[in-house]
């Protein structure tokens, strides 16, 4: 972790100090963009700044985008230096992942750029820049939703610049697969009429074929029961569009309110943020309150092409009481 947070100071610093070369006004004019980028689903950056800031940067560029672990991340900066930057200018760095703080930290920026030999070194004087800088990144780098905020003074205390960056090396799986079995659990919901008995499974687990199972988690005393989850075609490979079935017996009426909470982990390591989202308002097909009786429902899921890694993903649902409902965990080994 303490790499990626180096990588992300990295990007901070190409704003302001490596390989830089001067721009006529012209062409600060074509390298200008909005404040404020979101650029695609795996990274953005935003200018939280003020209109005095001693720096602004006009954009960022990064190759390959989406960034990927294990290679090298080619980044482009412009901006304009408003006022000389000194010895005793400073940024406080703030690494997240989800709502936990990993590391926040202060580092004087002249000590930094000397530190790496950076081309341009302290004092820097008023003008346009632009910079590109190669970063290594570590394989290591865990699937998760990195944020980064930077924000300085200069020497003076005067307000240097302020920017927000937000990483997201997740795998598309992480996101679709996860709210795909959420719209397959809201399903549930849609309670009809079906030919079962009234008596569910015992067996908790089932195991199938090479690279997936599933298993109801739920509590003792919960009213809802998942009997059988089938997937066609069995085994699922990435790049298959899946056709799931689900079926089981709703024991209490679902109220308005009811909600799900989604939490996935990848090859072992666990999200730190889980998705939770009302039931009742989410999805077209769901109208609370729903009674009670049995559900035999089914849906297709794409699953994306070139996975890799051990998915487990464990949805819980509650009603509007906060009551645990049910629970059911699926994994995939791709």
């Amino acid at each position: 972790m303490i790499r990626f947070t180096a990588i992300c100071l990295s990007i901070f610093y190409l704003a302001l100090f490596t390989v830089a070369s001067p721009t006529t006004n012209n062409d600060q004019l074509i390298l200008s963009s909005s404040p404020s980028s979101s650029l695609s689903d795996k990274w953005s950056w935003s200018d939280c700044g003020q209109f005095d800031d001693a720096v602004l940067v006009n954009s960022i560029k990064i190759s390959p985008d989406p960034p990927k672990p294990g290679e090298n991340l080619t980044v482009t900066a412009s901006g304009i230096v408003y006022s000389e930057i000194t010895k005793g200018t400073k940024v406080t760095v703030q690494v997240k992942v989800g709502s936990i703080k990993l590391l926040t930290k202060e580092l004087d920026v002249c000590d930094e750029a000397s530190n790496a030999n950076a081309e341009i070194q302290c004092p820097v004087e008023e003008g346009d820049y632009t910079v590109t800088q190669s970063v290594a990144l570590p394989a290591e780098i865990p699937p998760a939703k990195f944020t980064v905020h930077v924000e300085g003074k200069t020497a003076k205390n005067e307000p240097l610049l302020c920017l927000d960056l937000n990483i997201d090396f997740r795998s598309s799986f992480t996101k679709i697969f996860g709210f795909g079995l959420l719209t397959l659990m809201s399903l549930f919901v849609n309670v009809h009429s079906s030919p079962m008995t009234n008596e569910t499974s015992t067996v908790a687990i089932q195991q199938h074929d090479i690279n997936w199972s599933w298993y109801s988690c739920n509590n003792p005393g919960d009213p809802t029961h998942i009997d059988r989850l089938i997937i066609s075609p069995d085994p699922p490979q990435a790049g298959d569009t899946e056709l799931v079935s689900l079926s089981g017996f709703g024991g209490e009426t679902l109220n308005d309110g009811a909600w799900a909470q989604l939490t996935v982990s990848v090859d072992g390591y666990q999200l730190p943020e889980p998705i939770d989202f009302d039931i009742c308002s989410k999805f077209n097909n769901v109208h609370c309150p729903i009674n009670k009786g049995f559900f035999d429902i089914s849906g297709d899921l794409k699953i994306p092409s070139g996975l890799k890694g051990a998915f487990n993903a464990k949805v819980d649902v509650y009603n509007a009481d906060n009551s645990h409902m049910a629970c059911v965990t699926v994994t995939a080994d791709f």
